[in-house]
């Protein structure tokens, strides 16, 4: 159960630290982000509140998986 844990909380980190990342360059460049989109590029940028929204959810999620991985450590002492 311990290797499931900490492998559950090091997805969690990753996925939440690409998230992160993404956010941070929306907020920098919305523009430059909505032109990666595929489906469609010419259209209008999120707003700075759903970046910001999508940024801190991947920070809470990042900060879960953080605990997942720390806890378990922390217990194995």
């Amino acid at each position: 159960m311990d290797v499931v844990r900490i492998f559950v909380g090091s997805i969690f980190v990753l996925f939440g630290f690409l998230g992160i990342a993404v956010g941070i360059l929306g907020i920098i460049d919305p523009v430059g982000l909505k032109m990666a989109d595929d489906s469609d590029p010419f259209g209008s940028p999120p707003s700075m509140f759903e970046n910001l929204a999508y940024t801190a959810i991947f920070v809470t999620i990042f900060i879960f998986g953080v605990w997942l991985v720390a806890a378990k450590q922390k217990e194995s002492n």
